[in-house]
């Protein structure tokens, strides 16, 4: 499953200035690494990835596209194949981030921004599947490991630690995303 943002802002100011300053902000922040652009300009791709550990990138593309009224500007996120959803809001925070420099480098306000519509922004049915296999992990290592270490077969090594950890981070977030869904 993956989960995939966007956002669009419309300027008035020609393609080929956004295009520069774009391109700058892209070159001059550390976040964003692998920066590829179009020989035109009107498309950016980016891999987003924070600077502390253990956090996957996030494929990034700005689209610029020239119409009557100014300059189109469509940031949107893809994460990771395996992510089940945006439990922190990072990919929207990513947009918002970018826009926010955006706006700085031009010294301009957008005439209009056009936010994706409620379907298309929900989070995403919960994977049962997933679920019941995490479940099944988490009462493995939280029940059965101690009773293997109690009954003299071994210690809780720090990978088993991590996997206890791990697997009942992602429970977590899919119980906080069901919770989320019914609210709805």
């Amino acid at each position: 499953m993956t989960v995939r943002q966007s956002a669009q802002q419309v300027y008035r100011i020609s393609k080929s200035t956004i295009a520069e300053r774009t391109g700058s902000i892209l070159g001059e922040n550390s976040i964003y690494k692998s920066v590829y652009m179009r020989s035109d300009g009107s498309l950016f791709t980016t891999n987003v990835r924070p600077d502390f550990p253990l956090v996957l990138g996030t494929e990034m593309n700005i689209m610029l596209e020239e119409a009557n009224e100014g300059t189109i500007v469509t940031v949107s996120t893809k994460s990771q194949a395996l992510i089940m959803g945006d439990a922190f809001g990072m990919y929207d925070r990513y947009i918002r981030s970018f826009f926010t420099e955006l706006q700085k480098s031009l010294g301009a306000n957008p005439i209009s921004v056009v936010r994706p519509h409620a379907a298309e922004s929900r989070a995403p049915d919960i994977n049962w599947f997933a679920v019941v296999v995490m479940i099944l992990i988490v009462l493995y290592l939280l029940i059965f490991l101690p009773i293997h270490v109690a009954s003299g077969l071994g210690d809780i090594t720090l990978t088993q630690w991590s996997l206890i950890l791990l697997f009942t981070i992602l429970l977590a977030g899919n119980i906080l995303r069901l919770i989320k869904s019914i609210r709805k």
